[in-house]
């Protein structure tokens, strides 16, 4: 141990020396190449000494192999961990911007939003034809402007729109309709027709198609009536306090089913899932957890993919 001393008490003069001439220079390597093999043999002796007094396992240990194959082996596993799950692809379906001639925007947001929170790709589709009329949303009265349904949507989907005549419903597992006056002014003309009333041609053609391939459709507020006119004995609901509407889905043989506003209608043959939202008087908050509700079990219905 002395010798270790010795060892680093002369090393760190050596390295105070501020200068060190040519002549001194063979000399000092050959000191310091005698201090670092005394202090590397001391440290081996000190090693030593330590580990001597470490009692050896009596039994063979496994832990170090397996920890060394664990961080160290290129082998594959024969059983890989399998991909994560696709995900749910969900069309969403406006009519404009605005509950007076077009999407209910709060019903459309809350839509995304849920969709959202549940991990799923949520797209966009607007027919591009004209708007049935434009209101003035803080007078309730008509303007003469003329807009288009498709350019209005954008401005709830952030631009990012397409066509409702390049959905292809084979690459989505579910849609969903958000309510508005746009559900029955351009996406089908109940507004001013009731019962009586025609649906937009590609509004059709989508619904046929997802309820054909057992598909789920949600839809909001007062879009349910459209479901009632396409699908005869569906059960629907569009709350309880519009009688007049409730009246003409019963009379189109279909049957409206009384909800809460924050809960849900389900049809379970026709996988067609419906919520009273703003058919209601009620605070946002509760037409919020309505459509939550609704978004749920219309992914909850959506088929195993094989």
């Amino acid at each position: 141990m002395a010798s270790f001393r010795n060892s680093v008490r002369l090393y760190s003069t050596l390295v105070r020396v501020p200068k060190i001439n040519k002549r001194g220079f063979s000399s000092l390597v050959q000191v310091q190449s005698r201090t670092f093999s005394s202090l590397s043999n001391t440290s081996v002796c000190l090693s030593s000494a330590i580990l001597s007094r470490i009692p050896l396992p009596t039994h063979k240990s496994t832990f170090l192999p397996k920890m060394h194959t664990r961080l160290y082996s290129t082998e594959t596993s024969s059983n890989p961990a399998p991909p994560p799950a696709p995900k749910k692809k969900v069309a969403v379906i406006l009519s404009g911007s605005g509950v007076y001639d077009g999407s209910e925007i709060h019903e459309s947001v809350s839509i995304l939003i849920h969709l959202s929170k549940e991990g799923v790709e949520a797209k966009c589709f607007a027919p591009d034809i004209a708007q049935k009329d434009v209101i003035n949303h803080i007078t309730g009265k008509p303007s003469e402007e003329i807009r288009n349904v498709l350019v209005e949507s954008a401005r709830i989907a952030r631009g990012k729109v397409r066509p409702l005549s390049q959905l292809n419903t084979e690459t989505y597992d579910a849609v969903i309709f958000p309510g508005g006056y746009g559900a029955v002014k351009n996406l089908s003309t109940f507004a001013t027709e009731g019962e009586d009333f025609s649906i937009q041609p590609d509004v059709v053609k989508i619904l046929k198609e997802f309820n054909s391939n057992g598909k789920p459709i949600g839809l909001t507020c007062v879009a349910p009536v459209i479901a009632a006119k396409l699908f005869p004995g569906v059960k629907v609901t569009v709350g309880a306090e519009d009688l007049d509407v409730g009246g003409a889905v019963n009379k189109m043989g279909s049957t409206n089913v009384p909800v809460p506003v924050d809960e849900i209608c389900v049809d379970d043959s026709h996988k067609i899932v419906t919520t009273p939202a703003y058919m209601v008087n009620a605070p946002l908050h509760k037409i919020h957890e309505g459509i939550g509700k609704l978004v749920r079990s219309v992914l909850s219905l959506v088929p195993k993919r094989s």
